[in-house]
């Protein structure tokens, strides 16, 4: 995570900034990875942070204390989240290692 955290912190944080989050939103990250993301996140809003992979959601977990945030295994193609129960969604370097981008991308928008 440090190198690639150096590297591209400074536009994580925009990117969230870009999001213009207000209090009491939902968010949804797809693809929260190794949680690079979350120290980003205001405190007074809510992430769904979703991945596929066990490992990754282990070590996304160490980084979690800030902001309201649930992490949970699950693949972007599939969620069962009712649509329209986020506020905002975002996905920062997945769709490269999505099986089905354009399915993972389409469900985002749905949420």
């Amino acid at each position: 995570d440090s190198a690639i955290d150096k590297a591209f912190n400074f536009d994580r944080k925009k990117v969230i900034e870009a999001l213009e989050i207000k209090p009491k939103d939902k968010i949804l990250e797809i693809g929260v990875g190794t949680g690079l993301n979350l120290p980003h996140y205001p405190q007074n809003c809510t992430v769904y942070g979703i991945d596929f992979s066990k490992s990754m959601l282990e070590r996304a977990r160490e980084k979690k204390a800030k902001a309201k945030i649930k992490l949970l295994k699950a693949d972007a193609r599939s969620l069962e989240f009712q649509n329209s129960f986020f506020d905002k969604a975002i996905m920062t370097y997945t769709l490269r290692v999505s099986p089905q981008p354009k399915n993972s991308f389409l469900k985002q928008h749905e949420c």
